[in-house]
């Protein structure tokens, strides 16, 4: 299509031809002398509909009022000028409006006016200034270009990558002079096509989007616009006077292999609490419904399975253990369908080394060929706190504890080159990570960052019982299928039995994945049975389906959806049934994990990765319907919020009673959360759901643009520790179909250290050995409300002394650490010495403060130490 453009027809000629444009604006300045006159004149075609000219003085202030040309009566007056309007007959299919703007009164210079024109439909306008001499052009605008300049049309994509759009600049050819700040571009990205992309409708400041794109099944064809806008507060603002839509271009996503690895942690700790049981049973429910929701996709779509722990019980040189094994090779998921049933995945042993873990995860991707264009995704599942390996995952290298040179064991962010393993790296960097934390003793902080700063996500299970629920949400995660609350209860019209379990799938869905867990069921059952509700007929009419089961669980899929509803939304019946395909109850429904694929689809992000104490915490749920938002629905939030935070607690543990084991024996930070387990007599980490969590008092996140985004703030952000939210979405499809999702996301909190609120104590060491002044600064960081930071922080407690040494500095000794939740040095100066003394504690700035203890004192400075180093 034509773009639009503004051109003048010589510099500085105040004649301006406006090309294939629905409206103009110019804004003049205008000298006019005492009762001078003058004006503009604007031409555009006689066929054009919906036709408004209008004339304001925008300066000085206070401006005059709108006035339409086109019903101004002759001589109206506004601000000092008499304003006449002529339009003259057509001409050649054309209309010439003339304006003139005599001044009343004793004349006048630098008056700014803004005209404004606009029609249905582009057009080819021009302006012109009558007296040139005396006017000045701030700007002359058309609409703006819409263009988009990438992907190229008829190009292709691949399914969960970024694809960047880009578009010309809006004011490209169209702009001449300086548009004010009130009419900056904005930019609107769109689609429309048989797919919901999240990230689509969206508005930028910007002409570039990227743009992840989702899942597919097969090929998928979508168009692309954008629309320009100068002015209004998005592209979207309908009083953006000035608008364009661009051509759409054609763009076919295309599937990709998807190569996915489960890590597992099969340390000794895992044998506690039926923790490696319902691991292994959570690992065979991910890789069938992974395979139910790729089937047919992709050919070369893979899934495999590490498992890992250590039987060195110590940091150590490579290589890394042989206890870390390949349970699984890349298998084909028509096979890995079958082996996962029997797969014997070992038993709990040794120590944890989770960075030797994820990596060998990664060498499973890495070893199977050139990347190309393959998708990678790791799942790893740990209970505790890494204590073995060659490589670490946390923020402190262990190698000097361990007796090690410093560096010896590499951080798994850092550069891991292996020439048996040539593409690590690679591989490394490309997969998005997946995390679970099992239980209380796991790093939470460290896992969140490692997940989601590869644009993956973490997750925590309470207890083992959970595991099978946080292994399909990194499902949904990581695949964008759509998890379908199942209930017992009936829907509206259905024959009610409290005995089975129920959940629908929505408009245009092109297939169904299930599992169901046998645990809790009747003793007799041996395997469940899917009904479709025929609406017409009003029964339930079994569904043919293949049903494969575990000791802990069966699997069925419906590759062809739209074969069986036509396309329309659908509810599901699922009983379990006995050898003789007999009904059995109960089915619980929270034994039922369906997913179905991504028409309408749900997404739900934080505004932050990660969070300190005090900080706002935006929800956000996203609800689409191939192209287009889906507003009035309602959508509830659930919070599982810390009771207690980590560092307060482990502050007041006193004397450490930390048990010795003969395997997997935790680090220090893992001991203490176990003491103040066992001290507290509580069986899980403390954890509250508070009612109306929300600033406005509700649980419900709301959509008042109603563009499809659903969002709320949460403000009592105040513990440490883990937050995990829930949400249940019921709404209505655009084809006008019910449909509901559930969804979870969670994420970590630390302490926001206030420099106020921080405690800090001087005294005086008396008779130091060392023959100097020495003086025992005691620092407790915390915040606003008291929550202590905590012991083991160490890392992020940055001391900087000037005109002074610390003691351990000068005896050539680690920095002493303390487990009371305070961090001390002692400082040493000569007299003459003005020590000062600045401390950074987890990003905050306690400011420099003079070194001058207020009394003398005998304390130990070594009191309450827990180790060195």
């Amino acid at each position: 299509m034509p773009l639009p453009s503004v051109t003048e027809s010589a510099p500085g000629s105040d004649n301006y031809t406006i090309a294939n444009s629905r409206a103009l604006i110019a804004n003049v300045n205008m000298d006019v002398q005492a009762f001078g006159i003058t004006g503009f004149t604007i031409t555009y075609p006689q066929a054009a509909t919906g036709l408004s000219v209008t004339l304001q003085r925008t300066l000085p202030l206070p401006a005059s009022g709108v006035v339409d040309l086109l019903t101004v009566a002759p001589g109206t007056d506004i601000g000092g000028y008499n304003i006449t309007v002529n339009i003259a007959p057509p001409a050649g299919g054309l209309v010439l409006l003339t304006c003139s703007i005599e001044n009343t009164g004793g004349g006048a210079f630098d008056h700014t006016w803004e005209i404004r024109a606009k029609v249905d439909a582009a057009v080819t306008w021009n302006l012109t200034m009558t007296d040139p001499g005396n006017t000045t052009r701030n700007f002359v605008a058309s609409d703006p270009r819409a263009e988009l300049t990438a992907p190229p049309a008829g190009g292709s994509v691949f399914e969960n990558g970024t694809v960047t759009l880009a578009a010309a600049n809006a004011s490209l050819g169209t702009v001449l002079g300086t548009l004010p700040p009130e009419l900056a571009a904005g930019y609107r990205w769109s689609h429309t096509g048989p797919i919901a992309i999240i990230d689509l409708p969206k508005d930028t400041p910007v002409n570039s989007h990227a743009v992840a794109m989702p899942g597919v099944y097969q090929a998928v064809q979508i168009q692309v616009t954008v629309q320009a806008a100068f002015g209004g507060t998005d592209a979207n603002d309908t009083t953006g006077f000035l608008q364009a839509v661009s051509a759409p271009v054609d763009v076919t996503i295309k599937a990709r292999p998807q190569h996915i690895v489960l890590v597992l942690d099969r340390s000794g700790s895992m044998a506690s609490e039926g923790r490696w049981d319902s691991a292994v049973t959570a690992a065979r429910v991910l890789t069938h419904l992974f395979a139910g929701a790729r089937e047919g996709v992709n050919a070369d779509d893979r899934i495999g399975i590490v498992v890992f722990e250590d039987g060195n019980c110590t940091w150590h040189v490579a290589p890394r253990s042989a206890a870390i094994e390949t349970k699984m090779p890349l298998t084909a998921l028509d096979k890995a369908k079958t082996d996962i049933i029997s797969l014997n995945l070992g038993a709990p042993g040794s120590c944890t080394p989770i960075g030797d873990g994820l990596i060998a995860g990664i060498d499973l991707l890495a070893d199977d060929g050139p990347v190309g264009d393959k998708h990678y995704t790791v799942i790893l599942l740990t209970d505790g706190f890494e204590n073995a390996g060659t490589i670490f995952v946390g923020a402190v290298d262990p190698s000097v504890g361990a007796g090690l040179p410093a560096g010896t064991i590499k951080p798994v962010n850092g550069p891991l080159p292996d020439a048996a393993h040539p593409l690590r790296d690679t591989v490394k960097n490309a997969a998005r990570k997946f995390i679970i934390g099992l239980g209380a003793t796991v790093e939470n902080a460290v896992l969140n960052h490692l997940a989601t700063s590869s644009g993956g996500q973490f997750a925590s299970a309470a207890t083992p019982s959970e595991l099978a629920d946080e292994f399909a949400n990194m499902l949904q995660f990581s695949q964008e299928v759509n998890h379908l609350p199942a209930s017992t209860v009936a829907p509206a019209g259905v024959p009610a039995d409290p005995s089975r379990a129920y959940f629908a799938t929505a408009t245009g869905a092109e297939r169904l994945v299930f599992a169901v867990l046998r645990g809790g069921l009747a003793a007799t059952e041996a395997s469940v049975k899917l009904d479709r509700w025929d609406p017409a007929a009003s029964v339930f009419a079994p569904q043919a389906i293949t049903v494969l089961t575990s000791g802990a669980h069966h699997f069925a899929s419906v590759a062809d959806l739209t074969s069986v509803t036509a396309g329309a939304s659908a509810i599901w019946r699922v009983t379990s049934v006995d050898g003789a395909n007999s009904p059995l109850s109960p089915l619980p429904a929270a034994n039922v994990f369906a997913y179905e694929d991504l028409r309408v689809k749900a997404a739900v992000r934080l505004d932050q990765p990660e969070y300190l104490t005090g900080d706002d915490m935006i929800l956000t749920v996203l609800l689409r319907h191939d192209g287009s938002p889906i507003p009035g629905a309602t959508v509830r939030a659930e919070l599982d919020a810390p009771g207690e935070g980590v560092g307060e607690v482990l502050s007041t543990l006193g004397d450490l009673k930390l048990e010795k084991r003969a395997k997997d024996h935790p680090p220090l930070p893992a001991a203490m959360i176990e003491q103040a387990l066992r001290q507290n007599g509580w069986k899980t980490w403390p954890q509250i759901s508070p009612t109306g969590p929300f600033v406005d008092g509700t649980d419900l996140l709301h959509d008042p643009d109603n563009d499809g985004n659903y969002t709320n703030t949460f403000d009592q952000v105040f513990k440490e520790g883990v937050y995990s939210w829930k949400l249940f979405v019921e709404g209505v499809d655009l084809s006008g179909n019910p449909f509901s999702r559930q969804l979870a996301i969670a994420t970590v909190a630390g302490i926001r250290v206030d420099a106020r609120a921080t405690r800090i104590r001087q005294e005086r060491v008396a008779n130091h050995p060392s023959g100097m002044h020495a003086v025992l600064v005691t620092m407790t960081p915390q915040d606003v409300r008291g929550e202590r930071l905590g012991p083991n922080k160490d890392h992020v407690v940055i001391w900087a002394l000037q005109d002074g040494i610390f003691e351990h500095i000068l005896n050539h000794e680690p920095a002493p650490v303390f487990s009371d939740g305070t961090y001390r040095r002692v400082v040493l100066y000569r007299s003459g010495q003005r020590p000062t003394l600045a401390v950074k504690a987890n990003g905050t700035v306690i400011p420099r403060f003079s070194i001058h203890p207020s009394h003398p004192s005998d304390a130990d400075p070594d009191k309450g130490v827990k180790q060195r180093g």
